[in-house]
């Protein structure tokens, strides 16, 4: 139609022709057809054909191939595309358009066509077996029109029909003797199987099998003959291959134990203990292999003949252990020999004479003689032999008893009070011999000794003496305490006792030392102990008298503590002192030389010297002045000599200095004479002292010289007030007492008084609170021409100020941090005078403010009566320092103020409005742009304004259309097109659209959705749309529709005894049968006959 050409064709020997058209028409197409001959020459226009509208033009769905049917042994059943079989003709089915004619293909080419049933069913069995490999089969469908489907799926099979090879199988493992058949595990392994094979194994000689898994099997305990055991495999295909027979075997996985026991249980028997390790094995199997552990059974040692041997040690029961393996590999329980001890060690000991480790016993020892030593532990004295000789006659031996010997817990053994004095045992002076034998539980021996050697002779008494007795020979008293002491033996210890015996010291040497006393004839006691420890008798010093103490004595100046004698000293200078009680002026020599010339020296006269009963001496009024004893000024120095009746001296000395000249006048001047030098007028009050003499001190008059106050350092202080010439005076008086003349400081006045000042914020913004954005200080109450100046750090630090201001920073400022003080003329300087506490703060506070609305910059009608705000600002501000208002675009006079009391500030200092209404009707506010805005207000009165903006959109956008895209046939609204087009739209809206009435909602694209086959009534298909500030429009409904997109179904033949044939007798009454679709009737049907001569 549309003058397109659809096909064309060659016209056959009989006039007629058959073209199959592309694309196909549909009902109501006009067609065509012209006639060019073999010239050329192209006839006119046939008479038009209109395809009728009841023509079939629609192909046949796609048919399917469903399965393949196997039903050759040993697999059989259904099969899957892909699936492999051993049937060489399986037969296909599947399912077409009823009464269309199938056509197969395999691997590419046709080979058959059924036809499919009543019910759409057909089947096909190929006529020729299908040789091994893949076959792919395929199936079209054309209908009675002539219309053809597509092509189906592929349906593959694998063709297999050839036996596949006998897998293998062996014993997992032949255990004992490999290869023999004989093992006791009956694990059989199977191999040599194919790909995704199944296999089975026979116990009978393949009458019964059974389904193996995975690739082994295992035999039960027994006797398998040669053929009995036998495996096969199937391949996927079904195939079965020959059996293969896995030969005799012999599973034995059986085996007693052995049996073990000591060889030889030496001393007590079947104790366990022994000093023999053997064991001896019994009750092995014949040919069996045997092993024996030593821990238990962790690890094994292979044995040999029928014994082993234990290593000395205790083996706790269980710990020693054997096990014999058989010819098939079988392994006993293993069997435990019990608690054994082997020891083959002789036992251990010493033994000694308790001799004080010197090798020597005395007489006193020899009566009570102790031993001591040691045996392995577990024995005591039953176990032990002892006996003690001497060297002189072995034969003078005796035998300790038993029950004088003593083994504790520990094996420590002792033997106490032996007599072995010569009378009681027999034994000689000399050298003994201690010998101990020690027998353990086992028999094993050990020996072992220890000597000493008796000395039983006393040593002679030494002798003592004053090394030198002084003054009086051989008197007994002595300056010198050392003693003398002779005739001691050789290697021989000495002792001294200073209390006649009582106690005694260890002596070294040959002498020692007495202290200074009185000792009484036997006191002074000395003996000896030779190296047996053999004590001496004692000998004795007689009496004596130890004087080793010089006497004692002191002399100096009275110079009144300062080693000084001034010019009212010299003519009378006294003496003081000391000496020992008991001595007089006869046991003294004083002498008095001066350092100028050690040639001038006097002597006092032994009258002026006077002593008392308790030692103490005084010289009295000596003139020492140079005039009368020729000493000179400087040093003296005074030197006694005293000596006791013993002859014992002693020397002592004192000094002084005689300072015979007055010192010189000092000097005064202030210290500093403020403001105009040298006026005598002065705001510090301070005087310098000057020109004192080293150590001297000074005195200060205020009244002329009446009256004198002791100086200190080199300053005084004048209180304020006025003095005249002649009122204040100083003196000096030198370390020696010497006094100079006074000198006046002159008239002066002293003006030492100023007031404060006082200061304030020049301005304390907002309240009176010290808090303020203006930092200035305004300074007030200074005198005439005084200078001033301010601290910021508490007077730490100051700065001069200028004028009657200074500027603070900002920040902040406590108690006493900020302070002014002013100096006047005469340059007192008044007291700090205190700011307080303040604080500037020249920062403007921060904050931010916006409407909470989606972030999308638009409220609409349902967001407008509870709007939100957000926000932030300065943290320690609260509501109370907000002002916040909300005005429209269309009037700024439309505005509202949000009341404190609506708006909360947490800690941070976050911000939030909840629920404002700002619809037109209750704020006066107008559609479109809202400003909210902020001014935020700190303590010290900075501000800080902020604003945000958003948009109210509250007209709801008119409702979408909506319509069916195509009403086929009549706008009756059924429809086999689904699709529903969306108009209406605003521009950026969103639409949604609901298949139940308006319960849920699906987001809308583009302009259009499609329904799925159905009936919907009216009011369940709607659609809706939201602008961008998210208002939402009323929904609308699609009404009534059906959406039916499925052809209907039907079928028509011949009734022609189904042998496809109508003969003479039946063509003048031919019968038509067939089916439509249920609701359907004979106006929805056209049937049209024609024949294959001429389809006019």
């Amino acid at each position: 139609g549309d003058g397109d050409l659809l096909g064309s064709g060659t016209v056959a020997d009989d006039g007629t022709f058959s073209i199959t058209l592309s694309p196909k028409q549909e009902a109501g197409a006009v067609l065509t057809a012209t006639v060019t001959d073999a010239a050329g020459n192209e006839s006119p226009v046939s008479d038009p054909l209109v395809v009728p509208e009841a023509a079939d033009v629609t192909a046949p769905n796609t048919p399917s191939i469903a399965s393949a049917t196997d039903d050759v042994e040993a697999v059989t059943g259904a099969l899957a595309s892909g699936d492999s079989t051993n049937d060489a003709t399986p037969t296909l089915t599947g399912s077409a358009e009823a009464g269309s004619t199938v056509t197969i293909t395999h691997n590419g080419e046709f080979v058959d066509s059924v036809t499919a049933d009543a019910n759409g069913a057909w089947s096909y069995t190929p006529s020729t077996e299908l040789t091994d490999g893949d076959h792919v089969f395929s199936v079209t469908a054309t209908d009675a029109a002539g219309n053809k489907s597509a092509a189906s799926g592929e349906f593959t099979l694998t063709v297999d029909t050839t036996m596949p090879s006998s897998p293998a199988l062996a014993l997992s493992n032949d255990t004992g003797t490999d290869d023999d058949g004989i093992t006791s595990n009956g694990e059989v392994t199977v191999s040599d199987l194919e790909a995704d094979a199944t296999w089975e194994y026979s116990l009978d000689g393949g009458s019964n099998w059974i389904d193996g898994t995975g690739t082994t099997f295992t035999l039960d305990e027994g006797v398998y003959a040669d053929g009995v055991v036998q495996i096969r495999q199937t391949d996927v295909a079904g195939n079965v291959s020959d059996a293969v027979n896995l030969g005799a075997v012999t599973v034995d996985a059986t085996i007693a134990a052995p049996s073990l026991v000591l060889t030889t249980d030496t001393n007590v028997t079947d104790d366990g203990i022994t000093s023999n390790g053997e064991v001896t094995v019994s009750d092995l199997e014949a040919d069996a292999t045997w092993e024996y552990s030593l821990d238990g059974g962790s690890n094994w040692v292979a044995g040999t003949g029928a014994t082993f041997t234990l290593a000395e040690g205790s083996y706790a029961d269980g710990v020693v252990q054997i096990r014999q393996t058989d010819v098939a590999g079988n392994v006993s329980d293993a069997v435990n020999l019990g608690d054994v001890t082997v020891d083959t060690t002789a036992p251990t000991g010493s033994i000694a004479f308790v001799d004080g480790d010197d090798g020597l016993l005395n007489l006193a020892d020899i009566s009570a003689v102790d031993l001591t030593g040691s045996i392995e532990a577990g024995l005591d004295s039953s176990n032990v032999v002892i006996t003690i000789t001497d060297s002189a006659d072995p034969a003078n031996e005796i035998t300790v008893a038993t029950t004088d010997i003593t083994v504790d817990g520990a094996s420590n053994l002792s033997v106490t009070g032996l007599d072995l004095s010569t009378a009681t045992s027999g034994l000689t002076e000399g050298a003994l011999t201690v010998s101990m034998t020690v027998t353990d539980v086992a028999g094993n021996t050990f020996e072992t000794d220890g000597t000493t050697t008796s000395d039983l002779t006393v040593p002679d008494a030494p002798s003592l003496a004053l090394t030198n007795d002084t003054n009086i020979t051989d008197d007994g008293i002595t300056s010198n305490g050392e003693v003398t002491v002779s005739g001691l033996e050789t290697d021989a210890t000495w002792e001294y006792s200073l209390d006649g015996g009582s106690t005694w010291d260890a002596g070294t040497g040959t002498t020692f030392t007495l202290e200074e006393g009185v000792y009484a004839d036997g006191v002074v006691q000395i003996r000896q102990t030779d190296v047996a420890g053999n004590v001496s008798n004692e000998a004795s010093l007689g009496a004596v008298t130890i004087d080793a103490t010089a006497p004692t004595g002191s002399i100096a100046f009275v110079d009144g503590d300062d080693g000084l004698l001034n010019l009212a000293d010299i003519s009378a200078v006294d003496l003081t002192g000391s000496i020992e009680a008991g001595l007089d002026s006869s046991n003294v020599v004083i002498t008095i030389t001066d350092s100028a010339d050690p040639a001038n020296e006097i002597t006092v006269a032994t009258t002026d010297i006077t002593i008392d009963g308790a030692g103490n001496l005084s010289v009295t009024g000596l003139d020492l002045s140079t005039a009368t004893s020729g000493l000179t000024e400087g040093v003296l120095t005074v030197s006694m000599t005293v000596t006791d009746v013993a002859g014992n001296t002693f020397e002592t000395d004192g000094t002084t200095t005689s300072d015979l000249t007055a010192p010189e006048v000092p000097s005064l001047a202030l210290t500093a004479d403020t403001n105009v030098a040298d006026d005598g007028i002065t705001s510090n009050g301070e005087v310098t002292v000057s020109g004192l003499e080293a150590d001297a001190t000074w005195e200060v008059s205020l009244d002329g010289g009446t009256s004198w106050d002791a100086g200190t350092g080199t300053t005084f202080t004048l209180d304020e007030g006025v003095y005249a010439d002649g009122v204040v005076l100083i003196r000096q008086t030198d370390v020696a007492g010497n006094v100079s003349n006074e000198v006046s400081l002159g008239a002066v006045t002293i003006d030492t008084t100023i007031a404060d000042p006082a200061l304030a914020l020049t301005t304390d913004t907002l309240d009176a609170d010290g808090i303020t954005s203006i930092g200035e200080v305004t300074v007030s109450g200074l005198e005439t021409d005084a200078s001033w100046e301010y601290s910021l750090d508490g007077g730490s630090t100051w700065d001069a100020g200028t004028g009657t201001t200074f500027t603070l920073a900002e920040g902040s400022y406590a108690d006493g941090v900020v302070q002014v003080r002013q100096t006047d003329v005469a340059g007192n300087v008044s007291d700090a005078v205190n700011l307080g506490t303040v604080t500037i703060d020249a920062t403007a506070p921060t904050g931010s403010i916006a409407f909470v609305d989606g972030d999308d910059g638009l409220l609409n009608l349902a967001d407008i009566s509870a709007v939100d705000l957000t926000g932030s600002i300065e943290a320690g501000l609260d509501s109370s320092n907000v002002v916040i208002t909300i005005t429209d675009s269309a009037d700024p006079a439309n505005e509202i103020t949000v009341p404190t009391t609506d708006i909360t500030v947490d800690g941070d200092g976050n911000l939030s409005v909840t629920g404002l209404d700002l619809s037109t009707a209750t704020s006066g506010l107008t559609e479109g742009a809202l400003t909210v805005s902020m001014t935020v207000t700190d303590v010290a009165g900075n501000t800080f304004e902020t604003d945000g903006t958003t948009t109210s959109d509250l007209t709801v956008p008119d409702a979408p259309a909506l319509a069916l895209t195509t009403d086929t046939l009549d706008a009756d609204g059924i429809t086999s097109n689904g699709e529903v087009t969306v108009s209406g739209l605003e521009t950026d809206a969103t639409w949604e659209y609901s298949l139940d009435g308006g319960s849920t909602w699906d987001a809308g694209t583009g302009t259009t959705f499609t329904l799925e086959e159905g009936v919907y009534a009216d009011g369940v298909v709607q659609i809706r749309q939201t602008d961008v500030a998210g208002n939402v429009s009323d929904a609308v409904n699609l009404g009534a529709v059906t959406v039916d997109t499925t052809a209907p179904r039907g079928s028509i033949a011949f009734v022609d005894g189904d042998d496809g044939l109508l003969n003479l007798a039946d063509i003048s009454a031919v019968d038509l049968t067939g089916s439509i679709e249920a609701g359907l009737d004979s106006s929805n049907v056209v049937i049209t006959i024609t024949d294959s001569a001429d389809p006019a």
